[in-house]
């Protein structure tokens, strides 16, 4: 949404390096930003051998938003350049946040029924199917003597879940 867009813009420092600077190492573990280029060109080496180029627009460094921060390139200034970056632990936070805001109200729910302990059917999911559930579950709100379900093929096979 546009609040968390603003909100990884914000967040963004500027880094400039100048040419030859390797901003991300082949093998490193180290990694802690993820970078955009805002003006120059960078390599792309993996193994010493250049295998691209890219400038402005480019996004590089991602593997820090996935908590591994292992580096599979090696990432060089080609002259001087100017990058974007956040830290992967700032992406991180500023996406669960929206996250929330956003599936709050859902996990609510999920959690009210979970703890109610009157749908055996949730009792049995695995970790894996509960977080499915958690990010595909849509909250419904009806109006008293509102039509739910009606009878007839349905073209989803959708799982109601009542909490009151």
């Amino acid at each position: 949404d546009r609040e968390t867009i603003q909100k990884l813009i914000d967040a963004m420092e500027v880094f400039k390096f100048p040419d030859g600077t390797q901003v991300t190492r082949q093998g490193s573990a180290r990694g802690t930003h993820f970078f955009i280029v805002s003006k120059g060109t960078m390599v792309i080496l993996r193994n010493g051998e250049v295998k691209s180029e890219i400038s402005q627009g480019a996004a590089f460094g991602e593997n820090v938003i996935l908590m591994s921060g292992g580096q599979d390139t090696t990432v060089q200034a080609r002259g001087d350049v100017e990058v974007y970056g956040l830290s992967g632990l700032q992406t991180r936070a500023l996406l669960a946040e929206q996250y929330q805001r956003e599936r709050g109200q859902t996990s609510s729910a999920v959690n009210e029924a979970l703890s109610s302990e009157s749908c055996w059917l949730l009792r049995k999911l695995t970790p894996y199917q509960m977080q499915c559930l958690f990010d595909k579950v849509n909250v419904q709100t009806h109006e008293d003597g509102a039509e739910i379900l009606s009878a007839g093929p349905k073209e989803h096979q959708d799982l109601h879940i009542v909490l009151q």
